[in-house]
């Protein structure tokens, strides 16, 4: 059974994303791969457009960005699922934590375009405004024997308790606020939401 596990800052960084973002929002992340356990490090969110029913995951938008940030030296970011690039995280906004045949074709055309050279392994996480999180990992090679594994999402640090994560939360809500204003264009058609936030609760996993 795979075993993944999330660093408390990312996991809070993508609750932040889909609470504070009224229509769906998506991002990657790093994943370091030791002693059998997927460790998902950090979350990253990037330029994109979005909608109430879906969000654009442009990947050549993706590579431009990539990069821009190491010609700038501001991070030395290789590019998605070459390395440490393993994770596709993403929002349904108020419907079911669920991957959708949209979903689906997302992360096939990770392995399509060749995006997985060394480990072809690959997660990928749907959320929604009801604090669900079901977190998928696909192993791709041989075709022949590919699976897909749904599994739990524990903190990899901690141990914290549910006042901990409140104020972790509320301590990070300001810098998710800005880079959503940075790197989210919403387009004209989608609802408008303020970005007042209900009282931070409990998160469920789902298996």
């Amino acid at each position: 059974m795979a075993i993944i596990k999330i660093k408390a800052e990312a996991r809070v960084d993508i609750a932040l994303a889909i609470d504070l973002c009224p229509v769906e929002i998506s991002g990657i992340g790093e994943v370091v791969f030791e002693d059998g356990i997927r460790h998902i490090t950090e979350t990253i969110l990037i330029p994109q457009k979005c909608f109430y029913e879906y969000t654009t995951f442009d990947w050549e938008a993706f590579l431009r960005y990539s990069a821009e940030l190491n010609k700038r030296r501001m991070a030395t970011r290789s590019l998605l699922g070459t390395s440490t690039k393993r994770l596709w995280w993403h929002s349904h906004v108020w419907g079911q934590a669920e991957f959708s045949s949209k979903d689906e074709a997302y992360i096939e055309q990770v392995d399509r375009d060749a995006l997985l050279p060394f480990d072809p392994w690959f997660i990928s996480i749907v959320g929604n405004k009801h604090g669900v999180l079901t977190t998928r990992l696909d192993v791709f090679r041989p075709k022949s024997a590919r699976t897909t594994e749904y599994t739990r999402l524990p903190l990899s640090d901690g141990p914290y308790t549910r006042e901990m994560l409140r104020d972790l939360y509320y301590a990070r809500l300001p810098r998710m606020k800005s880079l959503i204003e940075e790197m989210v264009t919403i387009s004209a058609d989608a609802p408008r939401s303020s970005w007042e936030l209900d009282e931070f609760s409990s998160r469920e996993e789902k298996t």
